[in-house]
């Protein structure tokens, strides 16, 4: 991309950003790329995180981070780059910035990354029953906002703590079997 800087100083000049002096320039490198990688692919830009991460505080790297997904966001709206890479990654894994810095910085971003990922709605085992009662409901008028959060609540415990089917029916069963237990039936008078 040879006329990269040319985007960045228009980007600078259009988003006016105040911040650290080496800090306008914060696309530039990126720009660049490192060798072998595509510029404003998102190892590049991880890349970066890790560069500028020995120099700069976490909360004026975050900033950083923001400032580079505005540019890649501005690229992407003058249809200057396909799609926004650190987009996508916010888009996979929560759409807040700092936290997905700190899971690249760690030594382990895999799994950190994917310790952030949010859970599926509705993904549990009855959360496919839940989802047609939330759709039932509405469809007879009721808004049933509260009762829908609340489920939703309950099926991000059951994808959380991994329930399966068996386990609620084997806890089911022992609860009854416990009434029962409390509550002897008396034989019919004969």
């Amino acid at each position: 991309m040879a006329g990269t800087p040319s985007y960045v100083e228009q980007f600078a000049s259009f988003s006016r950003i105040s911040a650290p002096p080496d800090f306008p320039n914060t696309p530039r490198p990126l720009a660049d790329g490192r060798a072998g990688d595509e510029p404003f692919a998102l190892s590049t830009v991880e890349s970066w995180l890790q560069e500028r991460a020995k120099d700069w505080s976490l909360r004026t790297l975050v900033a950083g981070a923001q400032s580079v997904d505005r540019f890649l966001d501005w690229l992407v709206a003058n249809n200057l780059l396909a799609a926004n890479p650190w987009g996508e990654l916010c888009g996979q894994y929560g759409q807040r910035t700092a936290p997905i810095v700190r899971a690249i910085l760690s030594p382990d971003p895999a799994r950190a990354l994917e310790a952030l990922r949010p859970l599926p709605h509705f993904g549990s085992h009855l959360g496919e029953a839940m989802l047609r009662h939330i759709q039932r409901m509405r469809s007879l008028g009721f808004r049933y906002e509260r009762e829908a959060s609340r489920l939703l609540g309950f099926d991000r415990y059951a994808v959380s703590s991994s329930l399966p089917g068996n386990v609620l029916r084997a806890q089911r069963c022992l609860f009854h079997s416990d009434l029962s237990d409390h509550h002897p039936r008396t034989p019919a008078a004969g």
